[in-house]
């Protein structure tokens, strides 16, 4: 199961992880927080100390790089994500140096530019799961460490999500938030839109993921519950939610507020049938009434897609034009199609690829 997502950084766009942490870089300091934040997720997800090690061995390669190449600023986004049955850690790095005039060769031993052992990013390469050039030009370079946390234990799992969000035109934060947490027998996908945009929104919608990741042992209709009580000093958040249960082949789906889900099946024809979700009326943290959680059955190959109201509801035809949909090409061109600039816009899709 891979899950990562779009994030617009200071006008910079920027495929992440999830729950991204933005750490800017402008001088030896930064070094300091930027350490801090990997620590905290040493502690949080039980990195051994052999990936502590390591991780700081790129990290100090990575920030002197920026320091010495990069035009002496820049930023790191880290997060995380799951990428071919594993736990990973993402460091996106962006710079505003003069970028690299053959990427393949600085990452050869003992090439250097300038008057080093040039040893720094091959050093990355043997550290890291995976060093990407994402993009490189004459105003700065960006580029990606994958970076294994520890193996996924993917049991009977065989779905795979992509999330892909973008805040409102004039906002620097994010109102959307969505994430997948995988257990022994069970996945959650869940996307939520906090009320209204701006660091208000934000607080609720990352509020309400935090409380389904502390209490995934719950049913369904009490996690949605316990999380209404819990966002009742927030602005509120419209929320959709999606837990496939591995072996019975059964997702459980409940959408409270302005939400959408999406169930395509590919028949025989090689055409899609959409089964659209019902929704419940209400605003979690805010007000609740009756809900009602609903079963439909999943088999190999069927596509869940969950939006926000950012979205409009004109890419079904798109979505029609091809039956073998590459996830990540399918998020990107239905987001860029049909998200609306005034407000956040959101997809979260899946596939059951057993």
């Amino acid at each position: 199961m891979a899950l990562e997502g779009e994030q617009v950084f200071s006008g910079k766009t920027v495929v992440c992880g999830s729950d991204p942490v933005v750490i800017p870089v402008n001088s030896q300091y930064g070094y300091y927080s930027l350490r801090s934040k990997i620590l905290e997720y040493a502690n949080k997800y039980d990195m051994s100390k052999n990936q502590l090690n390591e991780l700081e061995i790129i990290l100090k390669e990575l920030f002197s790089n920026v320091l010495k190449h990069g035009g002496g600023k820049g930023r790191f986004v880290v997060s995380t994500g799951e990428d071919k049955g594993r736990f990973v850690l993402y460091l996106d790095v962006i710079d505003t140096g003069d970028g690299f005039s053959d990427f393949d060769q600085a990452t050869e031993e003992g090439y250097s530019t300038g008057g080093s052992l040039g040893g720094g990013l091959p050093a990355i390469m043997r550290l890291s799961n995976r060093l990407q050039l994402v993009e490189n030009s004459s105003n700065g370079c960006h580029i990606r460490i994958v970076k294994q946390i520890r193996s996924l234990n993917p049991g009977n799992n065989h779905w795979e999500f992509v999330l892909f969000s973008r805040p409102h035109v004039d906002e620097y934060v994010n109102g959307d938030q969505g994430n997948v947490f995988h257990y022994e027998d069970s996945t959650i996908a869940v996307l939520v839109d906090g009320l209204g945009h701006g660091p208000n929104a934000e607080q609720a919608s990352k509020q309400a993921i935090l409380e389904i990741r502390n209490h995934k042992g719950m049913g369904v209709e009490d996690l949605i519950k316990h999380t209404h009580k819990n966002l009742s000093k927030t602005r509120g958040a419209a929320l959709s939610l999606a837990k496939i249960d591995h072996s019975r082949g059964n997702l459980e789906w409940i959408g409270i507020g302005n939400v959408t889900g999406r169930l395509f099946r590919k028949l025989k024809s090689g055409v899609f049938r959409e089964t659209t979700f019902y929704n419940n009326n209400g605003t979690l943290g805010v007000q609740l009434r009756s809900m009602m959680v609903l079963n439909y059955p999943v088999k190999p190959s069927d596509i869940l897609i969950l939006t926000t109201d950012g979205l409009k509801n004109n890419w079904i035809p798109l979505m029609m034009q091809q039956n073998d949909w590459d996830l990540h090409v399918l998020g990107k061109t239905i987001l860029d199609f049909s998200a609306r600039e005034r407000d956040d816009a959101s997809i979260l899709v899946g596939r059951y690829t057993r």
